[in-house]
């Protein structure tokens, strides 16, 4: 086979909207989660990091508010190294203020904007219940830590969600209490804030920060608590359009967080990620069950009046012979109280005994709110 229409082309930037950027890297293909470092003929230099590959010798990448200089024709060169960012202290940190860089992996002001890959013997499978205050939540869908829990929330503000972590960081054990937001509003129970614009386009990498951030404390020992919410889904099963076409799913994001987050036997990390349906395109809330939403410890469904629905909800969270027989029992009621509901659609009300309806109306007694 011959070569003599190889195409010889300077690594460079072929295009950049926003935050991304596509880069011509040549031969040299970088992985993906590695720094990126892109050149002026001034001089200057940024970095970016490698996102995912397309074909052709090209890479998509990351670029957090970059300067002006950066367009389609400047120089691109692959470190081999993976991106870093700078390690925030306590308190708030700005999304907008942290640069990737091409840090040194020993390095101690700085993390991996890749979590590293646990070994099977680093994992801890524990999932003991934490408690919410909230009897049916504890009861039917118990939030587990050490564990990713996935908040369904079809309200139209994030209240219902915030109400949960807020009891949840005073009931658990946790170092460090992290948390995304995209409203500037304060939370007493934080520690560590990353905050940044309400820009739906920036709400996955800020999500990706956070976890790696995260994952970096953990890994110094740190117990933890994590809370962040999820871009809303503008096509079914997907973060934008942008995924579907590429394929990329919820359930595959949620994945990959759950993997960076995963609890060890030094440390645990405890997550509470909320997926908003009031914001998703039209009819996700009636569909969502169908989808592949990941592998979740938890799922606690929340209707558009912030209300618990335990009949949407699981939990594998371990419970104690008494909460499990507790819980057998509200299950049964639950039954109950549905197959009487079809009797009464089927007959009337007047085909229904007293028991069934009084099974409807505890049943009912269930679908608690979520708000202090």
């Amino acid at each position: 086979m011959e070569f003599e229409n190889y195409e010889q082309r300077p690594s460079a930037i072929i295009r950049c909207e926003g935050d991304s950027l596509r880069a011509f890297v040549g031969d040299t293909l970088p992985g993906i989660g590695e720094s990126l470092e892109i050149r002026s003929e001034a001089g200057d230099s940024v970095f970016a990091v490698v996102r995912r590959h397309v074909g052709g010798r090209e890479v998509d990448a990351l670029l957090l508010d970059p300067p002006a200089w950066v367009q389609p024709g400047c120089a691109v060169h692959a470190t081999g190294k993976d991106a870093h960012m700078p390690l925030p202290s306590a308190g708030v940190t700005q999304l907008k203020d942290l640069a990737f860089s091409a840090g040194a992996e020993d390095a101690t002001d700085t993390f991996a904007f890749r979590a590293r890959e646990l070994a099977f013997a680093e994992l801890n499978g524990a999932r003991p219940a934490l408690s919410t205050g909230f009897g049916p939540v504890d009861t039917l869908a118990p939030v587990a830590a050490a564990g990713v829990n996935l908040v369904l929330d079809a309200s139209p503000n994030a209240d219902a969600f915030n109400t949960l972590c807020a009891r949840i960081a005073a009931a658990g054990d946790f170092d460090a209490k992290l948390r995304l937001s995209n409203d500037g509003s304060p939370a007493d129970w934080v520690t560590h804030q990353l905050e940044l614009e309400p820009n739906p386009a920036r709400q996955l990498t800020g999500v990706r920060v956070l976890t790696n951030w995260a994952a970096r404390l953990r890994d110094q020992g740190q117990n933890l608590l994590v809370c962040a919410e999820l871009p809303p889904l503008s096509t079914p099963g997907f973060t934008s359009p942008e995924d579907a076409a590429q394929g990329t799913s919820i359930g595959e994001v949620i994945d990959l967080l759950g993997t960076a987050l995963s609890s060890t036997h030094t440390a645990t990390v405890t997550t509470l990620l909320r997926l908003p349906l009031f914001d998703s395109a039209a009819g996700i809330d009636a569909i969502i069950e169908t989808m592949s939403l990941g592998d979740v410890d938890a799922q606690i469904f929340v209707d558009a009046d912030t209300r618990f629905v335990p009949t949407r909800s699981t939990s594998r969270a371990q419970l104690d012979a008494d909460a499990q027989s507790q819980q057998q029992q509200l299950l049964s009621l639950l039954n109950r109280a549905a197959n009487a509901r079809d009797k009464a659609a089927l007959l009337g009300e007047f085909g229904v005994t007293d028991a069934e309806l009084q099974a409807i109306a505890d049943a009912d007694q269930l679908n608690v709110s979520l708000l202090d």
